[in-house]
């Protein structure tokens, strides 16, 4: 029983034959985000040897996979041996990646989209909108207009027609016949923080229900997309995060309206 038969078989319920008498059951979210500093560290050193001597190069969406997918698979080399799965997750549009030159200024590393003037720093340790970095309030949607403008809806069709999941194929032909490729995402509710930060998601139900549910069915639409398309590019399962959603924080009247009959 190789790696991703062991992690089907739990999924369904089957018995597993473990590895060793040590071996223990750890969630594949958490252990990326254990990992993702190191990920991102070998990330880092591919779009510095990309850079060479040079100040500024553009970026080919090519290279910016081939540097994401071997810094995932050094990352998890550095446990000593291979877990059962292996995370993957969107990259931007090909088209907007091929916009977007690298930048050294200092012992930073910038990645600059030329059209736009979105910039992002290449070697923070962490990205500013990560998940583990707190919000605590960004203004909120005042129209349904202005929800719709927030949270795009693009199709399965077109995440994979713009490039979004080449990241998810090059690990699933690299690794797949061997270990469990999955994908990661937030549940509705959760990825609605990003949006409005902790104190907009807790007051958002109360002060604007319809925008609330209009943000969680967009959400919702977004993430069945997303799961349609890992699936059509062969990733083998979807991690799928909930949080900010226990009984200290919500009545169970805001859960059985807004969290539950999205999950």
């Amino acid at each position: 029983m190789n790696a991703k038969a062991r992690m089907q078989a739990a999924l369904q319920g089957q018995p597993v034959h473990r590895r060793s008498a040590r071996q223990l059951a750890v969630a594949p979210l958490y252990l990326y985000l254990f990992l993702d500093a190191e990920v991102r560290r070998q990330a880092l050193e591919g779009f510095r040897a990309l850079l060479g001597s040079r100040r500024e190069v553009q970026l080919e969406p090519e290279a910016e996979v081939a540097i994401r997918a071997r810094a995932i698979q050094t990352a998890w080399g550095t446990l000593g041996a291979t877990p059962d799965w292996i995370w993957t997750h969107l990259l931007p549009p090909a088209a907007w990646l091929a916009d977007c030159t690298l930048r050294r200024e200092g012992n930073e590393i910038w990645r600059i989209h030329q059209p736009s003037g979105a910039v992002e720093e290449l070697s923070l340790p962490y990205p500013p909108d990560d998940s583990s970095t707190d919000v605590w309030h960004v203004s909120p949607p005042g129209s349904r207009a202005e929800v719709e403008a927030l949270i795009p809806v693009p199709s399965a069709g077109e995440l994979l027609a713009d490039g979004s999941l080449t990241l998810a194929r090059r690990l699933v032909e690299t690794m797949g016949q061997e270990t469990f490729v999955h994908g990661k995402m937030g549940a509705p509710f959760w990825r609605c923080y990003a949006n409005l930060g902790f104190q907009g998601l807790m007051t958002m139900p109360l002060d604007r229900p319809q925008l609330m549910h209009q943000m969680l069915e967009r959400h919702t639409r977004a993430a069945l997309a997303q799961v349609r398309a890992y699936a059509a590019a062969g990733v083998h399962g979807v991690f799928v995060e909930e949080c900010l959603t226990s009984a200290d924080l919500l009545s169970p009247r805001v859960y059985d309206e807004f969290v539950f009959p999205y999950d």
